[in-house]
C-alpha cells in the first residue's frame, strides 16, 4: 500500500547517495539500536563506514558502539548522529 511521507524525505534521498540504509530519517539525533539481519545485512565494519560516511555528507559525526554478543550470534549496533563540536 502506498504511504505518504513529509516533502524533506525525497529531497533527502535526491541530494544523497543511494543508500540501502535510512540514515536521512536516523540522523534525527535520536539514539538507535539495530541488529544484524533485522535492519542491515553486511558486515558492522562495513554498516559503520557506510553511516560515516553520511555523516560527513551531513556535516555530522556519528557516536556509536557495538554491543558484546555471544559468538555466532547477530551484532547489535547503538548509535546516534551528531554535530560536531567546534575546535575554536
Amino acid at each position: 500500500m502506498a504511504e505518504r511521507v513529509a516533502p524533506d524525505y525525497l529531497d533527502a534521498w535526491i541530494d544523497g547517495p543511494a543508500t540501502e540504509f535510512p540514515f536521512h530519517i536516523w540522523a534525527d539525533g535520536s539514539t538507535w539500536r539495530i541488529r544484524e539481519g533485522e535492519d542491515f545485512n553486511c558486515p558492522p565494519a562495513a554498516f559503520m563506514a557506510a553511516a560515516n560516511m553520511h555523516a560527513a555528507l551531513m556535516e555530522l559525526k556519528v557516536v556509536a558502539v557495538r554491543v558484546p554478543q555471544e559468538e555466532g550470534r547477530d551484532a547489535i549496533i547503538i548509535f546516534r548522529f551528531e554535530k560536531p563540536e567546534d575546535d575554536d
